[in-house]
């Protein structure tokens, strides 16, 4: 499951930064990597105190979720 699929799920389309990488699987240098490329992308944002960073979903990044789930 892709990071945007992930937080496509969520109530909130947000997840803490490290809920986020346990539930994808990624090795930490892949998830950063994974991470700076959507928010580059204008997908996900990422916001809070570095101890407490939220990830979340754009409306740019909500829509290419949608957009991608099977019919």
């Amino acid at each position: 499951m892709t990071l945007l699929e992930i937080l496509g799920r969520q109530v909130q389309a947000a997840l803490p930064i490290d809920d986020l990488q346990k539930l994808s699987g990624l090795e930490s240098s892949r998830y950063r990597e994974s991470l700076r490329t959507l928010r580059d992308a204008g997908y996900i944002a990422i916001e809070g105190d570095p101890l407490s960073e939220i990830v979340k979903l754009t409306d740019r990044g909500a829509e290419v979720s949608r957009l991608a789930r099977p019919a």
